[in-house]
Protein backbone atom coordinates (compact mmCIF):
# COMPACT_ATOMS: atom_id res chain seq x y z
CA UNK A 1 0.00 0.00 0.00
CA UNK A 2 2.71 2.37 0.81
CA UNK A 3 4.73 1.37 -2.24
CA UNK A 4 1.91 2.30 -4.11
CA UNK A 5 1.10 5.51 -2.56
CA UNK A 6 4.52 6.72 -3.05
CA UNK A 7 3.99 5.43 -6.94
CA UNK A 8 1.10 7.57 -7.02
CA UNK A 9 2.75 10.70 -5.69
CA UNK A 10 5.34 10.31 -7.97
CA UNK A 11 3.15 10.49 -11.10
CA UNK A 12 1.87 13.28 -9.94
CA UNK A 13 4.88 15.23 -9.22
CA UNK A 14 5.57 14.47 -12.93
CA UNK A 15 2.01 15.83 -13.98
CA UNK A 16 2.59 19.01 -12.52
CA UNK A 17 5.94 19.67 -13.90
CA UNK A 18 4.76 18.89 -16.94
CA UNK A 19 2.27 21.65 -16.77
CA UNK A 20 4.56 24.56 -16.08
CA UNK A 21 5.27 25.80 -19.82
CA UNK A 22 8.80 26.39 -19.35
CA UNK A 23 9.39 22.57 -18.42
CA UNK A 24 6.93 20.85 -20.97
CA UNK A 25 8.73 17.87 -22.52
CA UNK A 26 7.22 18.53 -25.79
CA UNK A 27 9.44 21.36 -25.74
CA UNK A 28 12.34 19.75 -25.92
CA UNK A 29 11.61 17.65 -28.76
CA UNK A 30 13.29 18.35 -31.89
CA UNK A 31 11.20 19.58 -35.22
CA UNK A 32 13.61 20.92 -37.25
CA UNK A 33 13.00 20.42 -41.42
CA UNK A 34 14.45 17.24 -42.89
CA UNK A 35 15.73 18.70 -46.14
CA UNK A 36 15.60 15.12 -47.67
CA UNK A 37 12.08 14.34 -46.64
CA UNK A 38 9.18 13.94 -48.59
CA UNK A 39 6.38 14.89 -46.45
CA UNK A 40 7.36 17.48 -43.45
CA UNK A 41 3.56 18.01 -43.28
CA UNK A 42 2.61 17.82 -39.72
CA UNK A 43 6.06 19.23 -38.90
CA UNK A 44 4.61 21.46 -35.88
CA UNK A 45 3.54 18.58 -34.47
CA UNK A 46 1.71 19.18 -30.57
CA UNK A 47 2.88 22.90 -30.77
CA UNK A 48 0.04 23.91 -32.87
CA UNK A 49 -2.46 21.37 -31.39
CA UNK A 50 -4.47 23.47 -29.70
CA UNK A 51 -3.90 26.71 -31.45
CA UNK A 52 -5.11 26.38 -35.42
CA UNK A 53 -8.85 27.15 -34.44
CA UNK A 54 -7.42 30.60 -34.02
CA UNK A 55 -8.51 33.41 -35.93
CA UNK A 56 -5.00 35.17 -37.92
CA UNK A 57 -5.91 38.25 -36.17
CA UNK A 58 -6.20 36.99 -32.93
CA UNK A 59 -2.69 35.69 -32.32
CA UNK A 60 0.51 36.91 -31.59
CA UNK A 61 3.98 35.83 -33.72
CA UNK A 62 8.09 36.64 -33.97
CA UNK A 63 8.77 38.21 -37.46
CA UNK A 64 12.54 39.24 -38.43
CA UNK A 65 13.47 42.55 -39.09
CA UNK A 66 14.63 43.76 -42.40
CA UNK A 67 14.88 40.00 -42.84
CA UNK A 68 16.97 40.40 -46.10
CA UNK A 69 19.85 41.65 -43.86
CA UNK A 70 20.12 38.96 -41.59
CA UNK A 71 22.98 35.95 -41.34
CA UNK A 72 20.34 33.22 -41.43
CA UNK A 73 19.19 32.81 -44.64
CA UNK A 74 15.10 32.76 -45.44
CA UNK A 75 14.35 28.87 -45.52
CA UNK A 76 16.90 29.26 -41.92
CA UNK A 77 14.53 32.19 -40.90
CA UNK A 78 11.20 30.15 -41.46
CA UNK A 79 12.41 26.51 -40.24
CA UNK A 80 10.55 24.88 -37.84
CA UNK A 81 13.52 24.95 -34.56
CA UNK A 82 14.21 23.78 -31.40
CA UNK A 83 15.12 25.39 -28.69
CA UNK A 84 12.29 27.32 -29.71
CA UNK A 85 14.13 30.83 -29.81
CA UNK A 86 15.89 29.69 -33.01
CA UNK A 87 14.52 31.25 -35.93
CA UNK A 88 10.21 30.25 -35.73
CA UNK A 89 9.68 33.29 -37.54
CA UNK A 90 6.21 33.79 -39.12
CA UNK A 91 6.99 37.04 -40.68
CA UNK A 92 9.69 38.53 -43.18
CA UNK A 93 10.62 41.95 -44.21
CA UNK A 94 12.00 43.31 -47.58
CA UNK A 95 12.74 47.04 -48.24
CA UNK A 96 11.88 46.78 -51.61
CA UNK A 97 12.65 49.56 -54.86
CA UNK A 98 11.05 50.22 -58.19
CA UNK A 99 12.68 50.19 -61.75
CA UNK A 100 9.34 51.28 -63.66
CA UNK A 101 9.07 49.01 -67.00
CA UNK A 102 6.72 49.63 -70.19
CA UNK A 103 4.40 47.83 -72.01
CA UNK A 104 4.22 45.31 -69.31
CA UNK A 105 1.66 43.24 -67.83
CA UNK A 106 0.79 40.12 -65.69
CA UNK A 107 2.68 37.68 -67.52
CA UNK A 108 5.65 39.82 -68.71
CA UNK A 109 6.52 42.23 -65.89
CA UNK A 110 10.42 42.01 -65.44
CA UNK A 111 11.87 40.30 -62.22
CA UNK A 112 13.95 43.61 -61.59
CA UNK A 113 10.70 46.05 -61.57
CA UNK A 114 11.30 45.59 -57.86
CA UNK A 115 14.71 45.37 -56.29
CA UNK A 116 15.46 44.54 -52.36
CA UNK A 117 17.96 46.92 -50.61
CA UNK A 118 17.31 49.64 -47.49
CA UNK A 119 19.32 52.34 -48.87
CA UNK A 120 20.40 53.56 -51.63
CA UNK A 121 18.00 52.54 -54.86
CA UNK A 122 20.43 49.71 -56.20
CA UNK A 123 19.60 50.35 -59.56
CA UNK A 124 18.56 47.61 -62.55
CA UNK A 125 21.09 45.71 -61.44
CA UNK A 126 20.42 45.31 -57.70
CA UNK A 127 19.07 42.00 -56.20
CA UNK A 128 15.53 41.79 -57.33
CA UNK A 129 12.34 41.01 -54.88
CA UNK A 130 11.91 37.63 -57.26
CA UNK A 131 14.83 36.07 -56.06
CA UNK A 132 13.59 36.06 -52.31
CA UNK A 133 10.40 34.65 -53.17
CA UNK A 134 12.35 32.01 -55.39
CA UNK A 135 13.51 30.72 -51.62
CA UNK A 136 9.96 31.40 -50.35
CA UNK A 137 8.97 28.94 -52.55
CA UNK A 138 11.73 26.48 -52.12
CA UNK A 139 10.86 26.12 -48.43
CA UNK A 140 7.28 26.36 -48.74
CA UNK A 141 7.42 23.34 -51.59
CA UNK A 142 9.22 21.44 -48.59
CA UNK A 143 6.62 22.63 -45.86
CA UNK A 144 3.55 22.61 -47.72
CA UNK A 145 1.10 22.68 -44.15
CA UNK A 146 3.04 25.35 -43.08
CA UNK A 147 1.22 28.32 -40.70
CA UNK A 148 0.76 31.47 -42.45
CA UNK A 149 3.22 33.77 -43.21
CA UNK A 150 3.14 37.52 -42.89
CA UNK A 151 5.26 38.80 -46.22
CA UNK A 152 6.02 42.90 -45.22
CA UNK A 153 7.21 44.82 -48.05
CA UNK A 154 8.11 48.35 -47.45
CA UNK A 155 8.03 50.57 -50.12
CA UNK A 156 10.91 53.02 -50.52
CA UNK A 157 10.85 53.89 -53.73
CA UNK A 158 8.49 56.99 -55.28
CA UNK A 159 10.17 57.48 -58.95
CA UNK A 160 7.97 57.02 -61.52
CA UNK A 161 5.32 58.73 -59.68
CA UNK A 162 1.91 56.03 -58.65
CA UNK A 163 1.14 55.30 -61.93
CA UNK A 164 0.09 51.67 -62.08
CA UNK A 165 1.56 50.77 -58.63
CA UNK A 166 -1.92 49.15 -57.64
CA UNK A 167 -1.71 46.49 -60.34
CA UNK A 168 2.05 46.59 -61.10
CA UNK A 169 2.35 44.96 -57.82
CA UNK A 170 -0.49 42.75 -57.98
CA UNK A 171 0.82 41.51 -61.14
CA UNK A 172 4.45 40.90 -59.65
CA UNK A 173 3.14 39.21 -56.83
CA UNK A 174 1.09 36.79 -59.10
CA UNK A 175 4.07 36.15 -61.82
CA UNK A 176 6.80 35.50 -59.11
CA UNK A 177 4.89 33.61 -55.68
CA UNK A 178 2.35 33.10 -57.24
CA UNK A 179 -1.63 33.32 -56.59
CA UNK A 180 -2.30 29.73 -55.35
CA UNK A 181 0.34 30.57 -52.00
CA UNK A 182 -1.63 33.96 -51.50
CA UNK A 183 -4.23 34.54 -48.83
CA UNK A 184 -5.18 37.99 -51.06
CA UNK A 185 -7.42 40.87 -49.56
CA UNK A 186 -9.72 40.29 -51.87
CA UNK A 187 -10.84 37.31 -49.87
CA UNK A 188 -11.99 39.14 -47.10
CA UNK A 189 -14.77 40.63 -48.79
CA UNK A 190 -17.76 38.75 -48.02
CA UNK A 191 -19.59 41.57 -48.90
CA UNK A 192 -17.60 43.54 -52.16
CA UNK A 193 -19.81 46.61 -51.12
CA UNK A 194 -18.55 47.39 -47.98
CA UNK A 195 -15.09 48.24 -46.51
CA UNK A 196 -12.52 46.14 -45.29
CA UNK A 197 -12.80 47.19 -41.56
CA UNK A 198 -16.03 46.14 -41.66
CA UNK A 199 -16.40 43.09 -43.26
CA UNK A 200 -13.28 41.87 -40.98
CA UNK A 201 -14.97 43.54 -37.94
CA UNK A 202 -18.86 42.15 -38.46
CA UNK A 203 -18.64 39.58 -41.14
CA UNK A 204 -15.78 37.81 -39.31
CA UNK A 205 -13.91 37.84 -42.23
CA UNK A 206 -10.80 36.41 -41.22
CA UNK A 207 -9.64 32.57 -41.41
CA UNK A 208 -8.58 30.33 -38.78
CA UNK A 209 -4.67 29.13 -38.43
CA UNK A 210 -5.55 25.73 -39.74
CA UNK A 211 -7.79 27.44 -42.83
CA UNK A 212 -4.50 29.82 -43.49
CA UNK A 213 -1.57 26.54 -43.65
CA UNK A 214 0.29 26.79 -46.70
CA UNK A 215 -0.32 30.64 -47.74
CA UNK A 216 1.46 33.39 -47.12
CA UNK A 217 0.03 36.97 -46.48
CA UNK A 218 1.28 39.99 -48.72
CA UNK A 219 1.57 43.32 -46.74
CA UNK A 220 2.24 46.57 -48.24
CA UNK A 221 3.44 49.59 -46.62
CA UNK A 222 6.40 52.66 -46.77
CA UNK A 223 5.75 55.26 -49.44
CA UNK A 224 2.36 56.96 -47.36
CA UNK A 225 1.01 57.97 -50.97
CA UNK A 226 1.46 54.89 -53.14
CA UNK A 227 -0.16 52.96 -50.03
CA UNK A 228 -3.64 54.98 -49.41
CA UNK A 229 -3.92 54.96 -53.19
CA UNK A 230 -3.50 50.92 -53.43
CA UNK A 231 -6.38 50.51 -50.50
CA UNK A 232 -8.30 52.64 -51.85
CA UNK A 233 -8.52 51.85 -55.78
CA UNK A 234 -10.83 49.15 -56.58
CA UNK A 235 -10.11 47.98 -52.81
CA UNK A 236 -11.77 44.61 -52.72
CA UNK A 237 -10.14 43.44 -55.74
CA UNK A 238 -6.80 44.06 -54.69
CA UNK A 239 -4.05 41.38 -53.28
CA UNK A 240 -1.95 42.72 -50.73
CA UNK A 241 -3.00 44.26 -47.49
CA UNK A 242 -2.09 47.61 -46.67
CA UNK A 243 -0.31 48.97 -43.29
CA UNK A 244 -0.56 51.77 -41.99
CA UNK A 245 2.35 53.59 -40.41
CA UNK A 246 1.06 54.95 -36.65
CA UNK A 247 1.94 56.76 -33.86
CA UNK A 248 0.74 56.68 -30.44
CA UNK A 249 0.29 59.79 -28.70
CA UNK A 250 1.34 59.96 -24.97
CA UNK A 251 -1.45 59.88 -22.47
CA UNK A 252 -2.61 59.04 -19.31
CA UNK A 253 -6.21 58.99 -19.74
CA UNK A 254 -7.61 55.36 -20.09
CA UNK A 255 -10.51 57.02 -21.98
CA UNK A 256 -8.72 58.98 -24.32
CA UNK A 257 -7.15 55.53 -25.27
CA UNK A 258 -9.64 53.81 -26.12
CA UNK A 259 -11.40 57.12 -28.06
CA UNK A 260 -7.90 57.48 -30.22
CA UNK A 261 -8.07 53.30 -30.82
CA UNK A 262 -11.78 53.93 -32.38
CA UNK A 263 -11.04 57.22 -34.37
CA UNK A 264 -8.07 55.50 -35.68
CA UNK A 265 -10.08 52.56 -36.88
CA UNK A 266 -12.92 54.56 -38.32
CA UNK A 267 -11.01 56.59 -40.07
CA UNK A 268 -8.87 53.91 -42.01
CA UNK A 269 -12.07 51.66 -43.29
CA UNK A 270 -9.21 49.30 -45.32
CA UNK A 271 -6.41 49.11 -43.00
CA UNK A 272 -6.27 46.64 -40.53
CA UNK A 273 -2.20 46.80 -40.19
CA UNK A 274 -0.83 49.10 -37.99
CA UNK A 275 2.82 49.52 -38.03
CA UNK A 276 4.67 51.08 -34.51
CA UNK A 277 8.49 51.53 -34.01
CA UNK A 278 9.70 50.05 -30.91
CA UNK A 279 10.73 53.81 -29.74
CA UNK A 280 7.38 55.05 -29.83
CA UNK A 281 6.68 51.93 -27.37
CA UNK A 282 9.03 52.47 -25.32
CA UNK A 283 8.11 56.30 -24.99
CA UNK A 284 4.80 55.40 -24.39
CA UNK A 285 5.33 52.48 -21.85
CA UNK A 286 4.22 54.00 -18.59
CA UNK A 287 1.35 56.04 -20.52
CA UNK A 288 -1.89 54.15 -18.83
CA UNK A 289 -4.00 55.28 -21.45
CA UNK A 290 -1.61 55.11 -24.61
CA UNK A 291 -1.04 51.47 -23.17
CA UNK A 292 -5.22 50.91 -23.32
CA UNK A 293 -4.56 52.09 -27.26
CA UNK A 294 -2.60 49.66 -28.40
CA UNK A 295 -4.95 47.22 -26.12
CA UNK A 296 -7.80 48.40 -27.70
CA UNK A 297 -6.72 47.88 -31.28
CA UNK A 298 -6.00 44.20 -30.10
CA UNK A 299 -9.77 43.86 -28.39
CA UNK A 300 -10.93 45.34 -32.17
CA UNK A 301 -8.99 43.22 -34.21
CA UNK A 302 -6.23 44.61 -35.46
CA UNK A 303 -3.07 43.40 -36.28
CA UNK A 304 -0.40 45.59 -35.26
CA UNK A 305 3.18 44.94 -35.14
CA UNK A 306 6.42 46.21 -33.74
CA UNK A 307 9.94 46.36 -35.38
CA UNK A 308 13.55 46.34 -33.95
CA UNK A 309 12.12 44.80 -30.49
CA UNK A 310 16.09 43.75 -29.45
CA UNK A 311 16.23 42.79 -26.01
CA UNK A 312 14.62 40.97 -23.37
CA UNK A 313 12.51 44.23 -21.68
CA UNK A 314 11.15 45.27 -24.57
CA UNK A 315 10.18 42.29 -26.58
CA UNK A 316 8.34 41.35 -23.19
CA UNK A 317 6.80 44.82 -23.24
CA UNK A 318 5.69 44.20 -26.54
CA UNK A 319 3.87 40.73 -25.67
CA UNK A 320 2.43 42.39 -22.98
CA UNK A 321 0.43 45.00 -25.25
CA UNK A 322 -0.55 42.19 -27.26
CA UNK A 323 1.34 42.94 -30.33
CA UNK A 324 0.17 40.94 -32.91
CA UNK A 325 3.68 40.85 -34.85
CA UNK A 326 6.95 41.47 -33.05
CA UNK A 327 9.74 41.72 -35.34
CA UNK A 328 13.51 41.63 -34.28
CA UNK A 329 16.67 41.52 -35.64
CA UNK A 330 17.49 38.92 -32.69
CA UNK A 331 16.78 35.69 -34.84
CA UNK A 332 18.91 33.02 -33.14
CA UNK A 333 21.18 32.76 -30.02
CA UNK A 334 18.70 34.99 -27.40
CA UNK A 335 16.48 32.80 -25.57
CA UNK A 336 13.83 35.82 -24.64
CA UNK A 337 13.51 36.00 -28.37
CA UNK A 338 10.65 33.68 -27.99
CA UNK A 339 6.62 34.21 -28.00
CA UNK A 340 5.94 31.07 -26.14
CA UNK A 341 7.38 28.00 -24.55
CA UNK A 342 6.20 25.69 -26.55
CA UNK A 343 4.27 27.53 -29.91
CA UNK A 344 5.58 29.75 -32.36
CA UNK A 345 2.13 31.47 -31.99
CA UNK A 346 0.07 31.72 -29.00
CA UNK A 347 -3.50 33.81 -28.40
CA UNK A 348 -2.76 37.45 -27.93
Amino acid sequence: MKKNFFLLAYLVLIFISCTKTDECINCNESQTIDPKSTDNSNLQGRRLSTQGYLKYNNVMFKGSHNSYERRESIEEQLNYSNPIHQNNVLALEFDVWRNTPKNYNRTNIPSNTWVVNHWPHPGKRGRTLASYFSQLKNWHNKVKNHVPVMIKLDIKSSNGGYQNFHEQIDWYLSRFLGDDVIFSSREMFKDPNRSLRHNMLYNEAWPTIDQLRGKFIIVLTGNDSFIDQYSKFLHNRRTAFAMKKQNIGKTDDISSGIWHANNTINNNPNYIFYNFSMSNIKDIKDRAGSKEFLKQMARRGMITRVYSANNRDNWNLCKSLKISCISTDKIKNHDWARIDCCRILVKR
